[in-house]
């Protein structure tokens, strides 16, 4: 019996060693991949103004999402599905800009 387990305590440790070099393995071949641009991620530009954003996003219901989506000044608004993505309303420009909220003055304050 003893002789057993003494055989068994090499192997696991071959295992765990075994275990370790490819994780070890997995993530030098990730940071390679991420140095050499082989990730599948786009990099941003830096330096200049993002293009495109998105101005509004409403959930539907657990699959689909309504969001107004903008591209330089023009603002588009797209219902995006799991399958497929449907245009509502192109150019629906931009929103006004917000006028600044005038505090009222009490004729007491001019006085003073």
């Amino acid at each position: 019996m003893e002789t057993e387990t003494l055989n068994v305590l090499p192997m696991l440790v071959r295992m765990l060693v075994a275990l370790t070099t490819v994780v070890a393995l997995m993530g030098g071949l990730a940071l390679l991949m991420k140095k050499f641009g082989l990730s599948g991620a786009q990099p941003t530009q830096q330096g200049k103004s993002k293009r495109l954003s998105i101005i509004e996003r409403l959930p539907l219901d657990t699959r689909r999402h309504l969001v107004i989506i903008q591209c330089d000044d023009t603002q588009h608004l797209v219902i995006l599905g799991p399958n497929d993505e449907t245009v509502l309303q192109n150019n629906l420009g931009t929103l006004p800009a917000a006028k600044p909220k005038t505090t009222k003055t009490n004729k007491k304050d001019k006085a003073a």
